[in-house]
């Protein structure tokens, strides 16, 4: 330890202007040091030379003796010292690693070589591996007595019962001879192979497989390929334990080889596996009398075997579905009525007709018209040409109406209540005159009615105001409304007009085609000026619906006219004040200021700018208390900026 002082020498060395305390201090530093301490050193070397210089002598701290001299701040570390660190490792031995102070990093493992403590296999051991090798000492174990456990890697050869020899390390032979650990297995070949007592097979097994097959048979499985015969006699390759088990009964057998049989309920042929086939040949129930032909009515009994040909289903009538054989099976005692189509005479009107099978027997016990029906006469229909619980006959047959009209019809439907005749005339409507389509019951409604159609077409649709066409059906309403074309109709005002025929027979019900109208009308106003309107709405406002409003421009006095001398134009019907779009002066009621506003739009101001501002200043008594700023100091005190004013409305 010291005081060490950095600096320039050359400073102090020829000046003679020095102070006298640095000249004497740096006289006292050139001479050689002296030890003044009162303690002996002993071994420790004491720095005696010269205490200025170009070096700075060090040394180790741990290791006195050991210095250096460094010439800059780089050499300003550790690692010069070369001493060997003494410090006990847990091993008892020095750590021999050179000076690492003040780290405390030890060297991890001790080379020091040590006695072996196997007797059979002496020599010297690395202290660290000598204590990796000691696994089964006890944490507390002391290190004299730590190599008690010390276990000898070097390998030995162990010969086995066998005769086999087997590779260890020499602590693990040593507890194998004592008797403390089991004999190893062997798993190198046996020179004996192992037999099976049930079939004389062998197998190659280890030492170790040939004791344990010996001990229990049961676990070993003969893998060698034999052939087995079954009943049916199909030769089959099996594993020799599969072919054991099945003729002990053990294990079941089914034979997979495929072979033509035929099944014994419907009579179809099946290709099949030999297992099915044995189990097909022990079915029990009913077969067909005929191949792939199944009869309602009759229980076969349970299926033999799923088959997927096309089997005929006979119905007890004759008749015959086509279905899979396994489908017509299951149906054959539970089948729906038969509902083919068979031709029969229908009671009612003896005309040829077909019906479902399960309804012909029922309809032949009737009794059959005697007569043929193959013309009818409106309102003369037989009683007896009835269909209620009865099939529709389609029969056509000729239907003379009572307007001479002939038609053809199903004979089913000539007993129904009738809608008039439906043949189309052609005829006037007596809406426009214009040619249309009218069905004969119509006409015949028209005439009930005492509608009168027009003779001939006229220039203009004339609506007689005789006609009634509020008593009229749906169907007539929309036969007189089929017209697609247009017609010139005389409104009620007068006017003329084009409109689709199809509205007429609305118009002429509520007179829609007068409030519609939409020539133009000269109308006069109350303020004498004349404007045009269309019919419609000259109507409403004659009524009081509508009041037109005059588009005329007349010139009014402004409501600030004595001050601003201006006049606006406004249209005819305005009522209210008019205001011009002129600036005027307005003075303040203190008469010191003015300025040129738009009064009559906008209104007076409540308050004169100036003055407010006015006021505002000499409320700030010293502008320098809030600012020093030259620019706001100056627009306070220079000309009265523009403000927003508000207008009086």
């Amino acid at each position: 330890l010291g005081l060490y002082i950095l600096g320039n020498t050359g400073y102090f060395e020829g000046n003679k202007g020095l102070p006298r305390h640095w000249a004497i201090t740096f006289d006292l530093l050139q001479s050689p040091a002296t030890n003044d301490s009162a303690v002996d050193a002993g071994n420790i070397k004491v720095f005696e030379g010269l205490q200025t210089g170009t070096e700075l002598p060090l040394c180790c701290p741990l290791h006195r003796n050991v210095t250096f001299s460094a010439k800059s701040h780089i050499d300003l570390k550790l690692g010069y010292c070369v001493e060997v660190c003494q410090d006990k490792l847990a091993c008892g031995h020095e750590c021999s690693f050179p000076c690492h102070w003040p780290r405390k990093d030890h060297r991890q493992h001790c080379p020091v070589e040590i006695d072996s403590s196997c007797k059979s296999h002496p020599g010297k051991v690395a202290c660290h591996l000598a204590f990796l090798r000691c696994r089964g000492a006890p944490q507390d174990t002391k290190y004299s007595e730590i190599m008690r456990y010390y276990e000898c890697p070097v390998v030995c050869s162990i010969t086995l019962p066998c005769s086999h020899t087997v590779d260890k390390p020499c602590h693990e032979a040593r507890l194998i001879s004592d008797g403390k650990h089991q004999m190893p297995q062997c798993n190198k070949k046996s020179p004996i192979p192992y037999t099976f007592s049930t079939c004389g097979h062998s197998k190659s097994v280890t030492c170790a497989e040939l004791v344990l097959y010996n001990s229990d048979p049961a676990i070993v499985r003969c893998e060698e390929n034999d052939v087995f015969i079954p009943p049916c006699g199909h030769e089959r390759a099996l594993k020799c334990w599969k072919k054991t088990r099945i003729e002990e009964r053990k294990k079941s057998f089914n034979c997979n080889r495929e072979r033509l049989v035929k099944l014994p309920r419907c009579g179809h042929e099946q290709t099949v596996q030999c297992s099915t086939a044995d189990r097909i040949e022990k079915w029990v129930g009913v077969s067909c009398e005929e191949v792939g032909v199944v009869d309602e009515g009759v229980s076969y009994g349970l299926q033999d075997y799923p088959c997927n040909a096309k089997a005929s289903l006979r119905r007890k009538c004759g008749h015959c579905m086509l279905l899979p054989c396994r489908e017509a099976f299951a149906k054959s005692t539970s089948l729906e009525a038969c509902r083919e189509p068979v031709k029969i005479v229908h009671p009612s009107c003896g005309h040829g007709c077909k019906v479902a099978c399960h309804l012909a027997d029922h309809l032949r016990s009737q009794n059959i018209r005697p007569h043929v029906v193959t013309r009818l006469i409106e309102g003369d229909i037989p009683a007896k040409l009835t269909f209620a619980g009865l099939p529709k006959c389609d029969e056509l047959v000729t239907f003379v109406r009572k307007c001479g009209h002939v038609e053809q019809l199903p004979c089913s439907e000539i007993s129904k209540p009738k809608r008039g005749c439906k043949l189309e005339s052609v005829v006037k409507s007596p809406l426009c005159g214009h040619d249309i389509k009218t069905p004969c019951f119509i006409m015949n409604e028209l005439q009930k009615a005492q509608i009168k159609c027009p003779p001939n077409q006229a220039p203009f649709a004339v609506i007689d105001s005789s006609n009634d066409f509020s008593t009229l059906s749906n169907d007539a309403r929309k036969v007189l409304q089929s017209c697609g074309l247009r017609s010139r109709v005389i409104l009620t005002c007068g006017h003329e007009s084009e409109v689709e025929c199809s509205k007429l027979l609305r118009h002429s019900e509520k007179d829609e085609v007068a409030d519609g109208c939409d020539k133009k009308v000269e109308v006069c106003l109350p303020c004498g000026h004349f404007i045009q309107l269309s019919c419609k709405d000259c109507n409403r406002h004659k009524q009081g619906l509508y009041t037109p409003r005059c588009t005329r421009k007349k010139t009014i006095k402004c409501w600030n006219y004595d001050r601003c001398t201006s006049s606006v134009e406004v249209e005819c019907g305005f009522n209210g004040a008019a205001a011009c779009r002129e600036t005027t002066t307005w003075v303040c009621p203190t008469k010191e200021h003015e300025y040129k506003l738009n009064i009559c739009c906008k209104g007076e101001p409540q308050e004169c700018p100036g003055c407010s501002f006015e006021k505002l200043s000499s409320s700030v008594s010293s502008p320098n208390e809030f600012t020093g700023d030259k620019e706001i100091k100056s627009w306070i005190q220079g000309s009265v900026p523009q403000h927003k004013v508000e207008w009086i409305s």
